[in-house]
C-alpha cells in the first residue's frame, strides 16, 4: 500500500480533520490513483461528511441541555424562595381556620386576615385545631406534648382516648366489607 489504510483514514477524517486534508492534497498531487481509490470516497460519500458533523451536533445538543437545564433550576429556586418567603422572611405555618366556633371555642387568637399563627398557640389548641379537621396522627402529637402542670392536660388526656377510639373506629371500617364489595358478590 503506498499510504495510510483505510481504518487510518478514516480515524484521520474523523478526529484530525486538517491532517486529512493535508494527506488528501498531497495524494491528490502526487499519487491520483491512491486518491480516487482511497481519499476521494470521504469527501463523495454524504455518510462520512454526517457522520464527521455528528460528535460536534450532540456536543451542541448537550451543552443546549445543560444550560436549558441549569435555568430551569435556577428559575425554580428562585420561584420557591420569593414564594416560601412572603410572610416578612419567617417560615412560619399558618393554617387557616374560619369557622367562628373554633376562634370562641379554644380561645384563640386570630389574626387580622382571619388566619392563626399556629406557632403562637399551645399544644392543647394546636391538637385541637387538628383534632377538628380530623389529623389524629397530628392532634395526637400535640397532645402528648401538653405537659402534666398544664391546665388543659386532663383534656387532652380525653382527646388522646378518643383519637385511640377514632383510630380503631377507622381500621374495623377500612376492614369491614361494604356495600360496593357486597353487590360485586
Amino acid at each position: 500500500m503506498r499510504g495510510p489504510s483505510r481504518e487510518n483514514l478514516e480515524k484521520y477524517y474523523l478526529h484530525n480533520r486538517p491532517y486529512f486534508d493535508s494527506l488528501a492534497e498531497k495524494y491528490k498531487n502526487e499519487d491520483p490513483e491512491y486518491y480516487k481509490e482511497y481519499i476521494a470516497p470521504f469527501y463523495e460519500n454524504p455518510l462520512k461528511k454526517s457522520a464527521s458533523n455528528l460528535k460536534g451536533c450532540l456536543t451542541a445538543h448537550f451543552i443546549h441541555f445543560i444550560v436549558i437545564t441549569v435555568i430551569s433550576v435556577i428559575l425554580s429556586t428562585a420561584g420557591l424562595f420569593f414564594t416560601k418567603n412572603k410572610n416578612g422572611g419567617k417560615n412560619e405555618r399558618i393554617l387557616e381556620v374560619t369557622p367562628d366556633s373554633i376562634k370562641t371555642m379554644f380561645k384563640i387568637p386570630v389574626q387580622s386576615d382571619n388566619t392563626i399563627n399556629i406557632n403562637k398557640l399551645t399544644h392543647y389548641q394546636q391538637g385541637m385545631i387538628y383534632f377538628s379537621a380530623e389529623e389524629y396522627e397530628l392532634a395526637e402529637f400535640h397532645f402528648l406534648l401538653v405537659k402534666d402542670n398544664d391546665p388543659a392536660y386532663n383534656e387532652s388526656i380525653v382527646k388522646l382516648n378518643e383519637i385511640k377510639r377514632k383510630k380503631s373506629e377507622i381500621l374495623i371500617n377500612k376492614n369491614k366489607p361494604g356495600i360496593k364489595d357486597a353487590k360485586k358478590n
